[in-house]
């Protein structure tokens, strides 16, 4: 999702078209685990989200991107150092969430337990699962750990900035009904509150931890980390590839915090770093306007 898109998208909020949603409003939504919404997306991580999925992998932070899990840039508008998941390319018109996993049904759980291996599971002879609709069911397989956005989803939250006090801190927060795609259509669908709907999705936590990862990204952004590559990449490693920095395991909101204080020293550097690069440059300038003797 890129700068520009995210800008509609605030922009789509304010002006109404997309539908402001307090606490209490409803909205209708019911899921039909067809999967759709895993394939040709793009799907954001922030750091806690990637702090919780290393548990539903067993992974570090390290093997995650060795395996190609992840995917990261720097947003050309913004300047936020982003990761995104990687969604696998089947072909050109085709792409799927790496965890998203079809369900099988067997004799037994016990058959479809046995047929297990590390790489899938033995499909032969097995019915796909399907849903009321004559759907294939389709599941997360990082569900319990799975991110802040797919969590949210239908509903999407967006951060408006007044103009005297551009942070996350003293930003509005909304919360809005995304447009449903054809896929989600059902005129029987479930009737929600926001309130109702963050519970059931175990968001609490993902929503104030949002916060501490937003302002993280924004005080590198306005740090201008760009300027420098050595320390573009010690931005990515510090909010993304942080295992690589712990000695020790530390529960979730420990190893945030650590990140956090992470991120203060990256910040230290880069001002150091950047300042010394003007030195130079300056005394380039004034060498290149003195006399030859």
């Amino acid at each position: 999702m890129s700068d520009s898109h995210l800008q509609k998208i605030a922009e789509s909020v304010q002006d109404g078209t997309f539908k402001k949603l307090g606490l209490d409003d409803v909205f209708r939504f019911t899921c039909k685990q067809c999967g759709n919404c895993c394939i040709n997306n793009t799907i954001i991580v922030n750091t806690y989200d990637v702090i919780r999925m290393r548990h539903a992998l067993k992974m570090t932070t390290c093997d995650m991107i060795r395996a190609g899990l992840l995917s990261f840039n720097i947003g050309p508008d913004s300047g936020l150092p982003i990761a995104t998941i990687r969604f696998r390319q089947i072909n050109d018109d085709l792409s799927i969430c790496p965890f998203l996993a079809p369900v099988y049904h067997g004799g037994s759980r016990e058959e479809i337990r046995k047929r297990m291996r590390n790489d899938g599971i033995d499909t032969a002879g097995l019915t796909r699962a399907k849903n009321r609709y004559g759907d294939d069911i389709l599941l997360c397989g990082i569900n319990p750990d799975k991110p802040f956005r797919c969590r949210a989803y239908p509903l999407g939250r967006i951060s408006v900035h007044r103009m005297d006090a551009m942070d996350i801190a003293s930003a509005e927060q909304s919360w809005f009904q995304v447009d449903l795609p054809d896929y989600c259509g059902d005129k029987d669908a479930q009737e929600h509150t926001v309130r109702e709907w963050i519970g059931s999705q175990g968001m609490k936590e993902y929503i104030d931890t949002s916060v501490r990862c937003t302002s993280m990204l924004e005080r590198i952004a306005k740090a201008d980390v760009r300027r420098n590559e050595d320390v573009t990449t010690l931005a990515f490693s510090v909010l993304y590839n942080f295992d690589s920095m712990l000695k020790d395991t530390m529960a979730d909101e420990d190893t945030l915090s650590f990140i956090e204080k992470a991120v203060d020293s990256l910040l230290d550097i880069t001002d150091k770093m950047l300042k010394k690069g003007d030195e130079n440059a300056r005394g380039h300038e004034g060498s290149a306007d003195s006399p030859i003797a």
